[in-house]
């Protein structure tokens, strides 16, 4: 399915620059997940039945919450009640974070959106989740099968084990500790800029150069098949 390796790769581009960004981009990211969740549902609701539409029978457009309440209602009759608890888990936890997204552009009293890591790094995770329920095995072969979306997703994974400290606080450091991103000798020339471990210029260099290590990094931790 060509759209949903769009939406794939649109999650990776979304991985990519919160790992290789500061905290300066943790909200735009937020709101890119958020979006990406409804992106989901009704590509989920259009595999389903090709004539789905998001317009009501009035002509209105059916909202966020309109397009979660038929994606819970068109995966229930066939699987398991576990399977529909947990995507309404999910959805709950998503229709929190729309609200929260709401607020920032409608509110009256201005409020601010707080989006810390630790969310983002939750709706990370938890859009995958959703999309490997909806859609099967196929999300987890595709992402298995090319190696930048295994290592972001691997990465954001990770991230969100490290910041509990510990051996995946270490595991962490050490996918791009010992990587040097940077020639042995680095041409003079105007503009040239060296990159060095932590910064997130060294890990976007890592992630453009050198992949493949990391992904081995990944696997040697037991966090990639």
């Amino acid at each position: 399915m060509a759209k949903l390796d769009d939406l794939l790769h649109e999650l990776g581009n979304a991985a990519e620059i919160h790992l290789t960004s500061s905290d300066a981009y943790l909200k735009p990211v937020f709101l890119l997940l958020d979006d990406y969740v409804e992106l989901a549902s009704k590509l989920y609701l259009k595999s389903r039945d090709k004539n789905w539409s998001d317009t009501k029978s009035n002509g209105a457009f059916k909202n966020f919450h309109n397009v979660l309440s038929e994606v819970l209602a068109a995966v229930s009759p066939t699987s398991p009640p576990q399977t529909k608890g947990r995507v309404k888990v999910l959805q709950d936890e998503m229709s929190e974070r729309r609200e929260q997204r709401n607020n920032l552009f409608h509110s009256a009293d201005m409020v601010a959106l707080n989006a810390s890591e630790r969310c983002v790094l939750q709706a990370f995770e938890e859009i995958l989740e959703y999309l490997m329920i909806l859609f099967g095995p196929s999300v987890q072969q595709r992402i298995a099968g090319d190696n930048r979306l295994a290592v972001l997703f691997g990465l954001i994974r990770l991230k969100r084990l490290a910041r509990d400290g510990g051996h995946y606080a270490e595991l962490w450091a050490k996918c791009f500790r010992n990587m040097p991103s940077n020639h042995p000798n680095p041409p003079k020339k105007r503009g040239a800029q060296v990159v060095e471990f932590p910064t997130d210029l060294h890990r976007r260099a890592c992630l453009w150069k050198d992949i493949l290590s990391v992904r081995r990094e990944l696997q040697n931790a037991g966090l990639l098949q």
